[in-house]
């Protein structure tokens, strides 16, 4: 911090601005394209369910790198979809100090089913931004019913 002296003798402190940070990016992917990309990623969840956490460490952080990614353009950086996925990443009990094996293996099974439940209403969300289908009649126009 800065001080500065005033011709009245007063001291002033003057700290030095921190720019201003850029405003969260707002969604632009479509809600079809996001919806399908994210079904994709709980297909590919499923992939790694049943598995042992330390042989697929590499293809959860891709998943979850690609899956982040997806959200932040299908909803916006500051959605509600994004702050579940934060949430959902960090499932299971955390220990300073070192966790056992067992507990590693617990806290990857439940983010395993985090993610799969904010997939699964994230998915829910996009179903209803969606136009609705036409509904194709059997009659073409200026058929008599």
């Amino acid at each position: 911090m800065m001080t500065k002296y005033q011709p009245s003798g007063t001291i002033e402190n003057m700290s030095p601005r921190r720019p201003t940070p850029p405003p969260p990016k707002p969604p632009d992917f479509p809600p079809e394209k996001t919806y399908r990309a994210l079904k994709k990623q709980l297909t590919a969840l499923d992939d790694l369910r049943g598995r042992r956490y330390d042989e697929v460490e590499n293809e959860e952080q891709e998943w979850k790198n690609l899956t982040l990614n997806i959200l932040s353009h299908g909803f916006g950086e500051d959605s509600e979809n994004v702050s579940q996925f934060h949430h959902a990443k960090w499932a299971g009990a955390h220990y300073m100090g070192g966790m056992s094996p067992g507990l590693l293996q617990q806290n990857f099974q439940k983010r395993i089913e985090a993610f799969a439940a904010m997939l699964k209403s994230s998915l829910a969300e996009l179903d209803l931004m969606m136009p609705e289908p036409e509904i194709a009649g059997a009659y073409e126009p200026g058929d008599e019913y």
